[in-house]
Parts: structure tokens; sequence; C-alpha cells
């Protein structure tokens, strides 16, 4: 399976994204598909940053972020069915 960007989610299931100037009934936000399972998600958020827009002053390029899921990218590279094989510290149940 290709890897896949999934984008221009619905504004109902992301309301901490930001809308399309375009489209207010969708959300600037993607995530990345590899394997068959999310890799990342990453979008803009609603509320307006004072210290980014006096950055923006100074001549900061546009920016964005991405979070990547660092678990979820070991169990592609060892081809692991569970996350719980890659995980470094899980979650451990008492003995009783």
């Amino acid at each position: 399976m290709q890897p896949t960007f999934v984008y221009d989610f619905p504004t109902e299931v992301s309301p901490l994204s930001k809308q399309r100037a375009d489209d207010p009934d969708t959300v600037e936000r993607f995530e990345l598909y590899i394997g068959g399972f999310e890799v990342a998600n990453a979008f803009s958020e609603h509320a307006m940053d004072e210290d980014y827009i006096h950055a923006l002053e100074y001549g900061l390029p546009p920016t964005g972020g991405e979070g990547v899921g660092i678990d979820r990218l070991v169990m592609l590279l060892t081809n692991s069915p569970s996350i719980r094989d890659v995980i470094l510290f899980p979650l451990m149940r008492p003995r009783s």
C-alpha cells in the first residue's frame, strides 16, 4: 500500500483546526498513512498567535507543523503487527 495523505477533513470532526478560507465546511488538516495505519497528523490552529505575528514582522517565512508518531514509524520499519511490540515503556499490569 502506497503512502497516502488524507486531507480536507469536515469542520465537524476537527473543531480545533482552522477552517479553510475558500471552504468553511473543511479545515486545514491532513493525516499521513503508511502501511495501512496513521503515521502523522497535522493541522493549523484557530487562535491567532501574537508572538508569531510579531516574528513575521521581522521576516519569518511561512511555517507549519506536523506530529510524527515515532512508535508508529518504528512499527512500519520493523514490520511489527502491534504498537505494543515497539513502545519503549509499555503499560504494566499488576501481577494479581
